[in-house]
């Protein structure tokens, strides 16, 4: 019976163990990271208030130090830190303004490249943009091509993004 129960446990350890490392095979990322980027984060919280017709606005990048996208800003701090969604990592990998309508919610799901004045991509807006203010998907997408492109000029580098507010 101890030997029974010895080799169980060690069977279900193996288990255990071969579970652990394929999650780690898989590249599993943690939920959030710890992020700071004061200039960017009081960048985007301006850009909001100056915008109200918008429903969210978010600045993802990659953090000084980190490998993966994240949320370095938003008007919903709470958001701050989250690792950046498969789907919007397609998004960034094409290259392209997209937006997709969601219906229940009556918004479109925006996202637009974010470049520094070298015209190099350094992250993306992601907003929600109401069917009352861009009745199409081309309009939504202008919509957050203009507020991108307003974001844009506060932004000569990618280091900047994650420098100290201004007072």
């Amino acid at each position: 019976m101890k030997i029974q129960k010895r080799i169980m446990g060690q069977l279900l350890t193996s288990c255990l163990l071969g579970s652990t490392a394929l999650v780690a095979q898989r590249g599993t990322a943690p939920a959030k990271v710890a992020v700071s980027a004061p200039f960017a984060q009081q960048m985007i919280v301006k850009e909001k208030t100056m915008h109200p017709e918008i429903q969210k606005l978010g600045l993802h990048a990659v953090p000084p130090g980190q490998t993966q996208n994240v949320i370095i800003a938003s008007n919903l701090p709470e958001k701050i830190g989250k690792v950046s969604a498969a789907s919007d990592m397609q998004h960034v990998a094409a290259g392209a303004p997209y937006a997709e309508k969601i219906v229940d919610e009556g918004y479109w799901d925006t996202f637009v490249p974010f470049h520094d004045h070298d015209g190099k991509v350094i992250g993306f807006l992601v907003m929600e943009v109401p069917f009352a203010t861009a009745k199409t998907l081309e309009g939504a997408i202008e919509v957050g091509t203009s507020i991108r492109n307003e974001v844009e000029r506060q932004v000569p580098t990618e280091a900047a993004l994650f420098a100290p507010a201004p007072q």
